[in-house]
């Protein structure tokens, strides 16, 4: 009798003994997990910074009529004369290489990406398109203005990256759900919750959580 207590007691000591290396285990998991999805993170920021510095000389245009046969020479008239529309002198040499690229909406016509020689090129046309539809009542470009008997609005972004465009698409949502201010800047997203919050730089959608409990807060 006294036997068999004193081996139930040895059995339970060795199940609490696993017990705790277990759980020791299961902790080390935990850090391991924590570490390596930090560094993924740090990662893709990384990632996502660098292939904003590579678009950094691109516009995105949208809504621009695309026809059957077009060749680069007809899109660089194009994007001539819409700078011309916006007040900028530019010139084919200005542009270092033009493309349509993929769009989910078959509907619609490809958007074209624009690379200029320089991002200084690029931003003259970027603010000029925005002060334009600041003090426009209407929309400053149309189809129509680029010899297109389609009458559909023409819209310049800066090239974000598919990651970002998303994220860029919360963030916009964000600001209807009243969040004040939503800023792009050469590829990057920022937003504050008001005037007196700080500036969140918004790379991830744990950023939008982080807004979102600074307005809570």
């Amino acid at each position: 009798m006294e036997h068999a207590a004193t081996d139930s007691s040895d059995k339970i000591l060795t199940l609490e003994s696993n017990s705790k290396t277990q759980g020791k285990k299961v902790s080390n998991i935990e850090k391991e997990y924590a570490t390596l999805s930090t560094k993924y993170n740090a990662l893709t920021e990384e990632l996502e910074d660098i292939k904003a510095r590579n678009r950094r000389h691109n516009i995105e245009i949208s809504g621009l009529p695309q026809p059957s046969q077009e060749y680069k020479s007809d899109q660089i008239k194009k994007v001539i004369n819409i700078a011309q529309k916006l007040g900028v002198t530019l010139l084919p040499s200005d542009i270092r290489d033009i493309h349509r690229i993929p769009t989910y909406k078959a509907e619609q016509p490809q958007p074209l990406i624009v690379s200029f020689i320089s991002v200084i090129i690029r931003n003259e046309i970027l603010d000029a398109y925005y002060e334009a539809k600041k003090n426009q009542r209407e929309h400053p470009l149309c189809a129509t203005m680029i010899s297109s008997n389609i009458r559909s609005r023409i819209f310049l972004a800066t090239h974000l990256t598919p990651a970002k465009k998303l994220l860029f698409k919360k963030l916009r949502e964000k600001k209807q759900a009243g969040v004040k201010f939503v800023l792009e800047r050469n590829g990057q997203l920022y937003a504050k919750v008001d005037e007196t919050s700080r500036v969140i730089k918004i790379n991830r959608d744990e950023d939008l959580q982080k807004l979102c409990d600074t307005r809570l807060s």
